[in-house]
């Protein structure tokens, strides 16, 4: 989640690019952003040990990163404050996992 909000990066650059191209029916395009979206799930999958906490910290990061880009977000005064509220969440993600099995 920390580096959702990282925008204007070169990584941010060219996943924006990808994006667009994949938008245009590009399939490699599409195909690269399915490789790193099941990647990045796989990573954090290994962390929580469960499928739908997995999904549900995607989509939190994924929800920092959409807003990140709009102008007078939340980030632009106590981001770090509120960054570390989102992290302390993880381990309770976790525990929710547990139920699950």
């Amino acid at each position: 989640m920390r580096t959702s909000a990282e925008l204007g990066t070169e990584f941010d650059r060219y996943l924006l690019a990808v994006e667009r191209l994949a938008q245009a029916g590009v399939d490699a395009a599409a195909q690269s952003l399915q490789r790193i979206s099941q990647d990045w799930y796989e990573l954090i999958l290994g962390e929580v040990g469960d499928p739908t906490v997995a999904q549900a910290i995607m989509l939190i990061g994924e929800g920092i990163y959409a807003h990140a880009g709009r102008p007078a977000w939340w980030h632009d005064s106590d981001f770090d404050a509120r960054l570390a509220q989102l992290l302390e969440l993880v381990p309770k993600l976790k525990k929710l996992g547990d139920f699950n099995q």
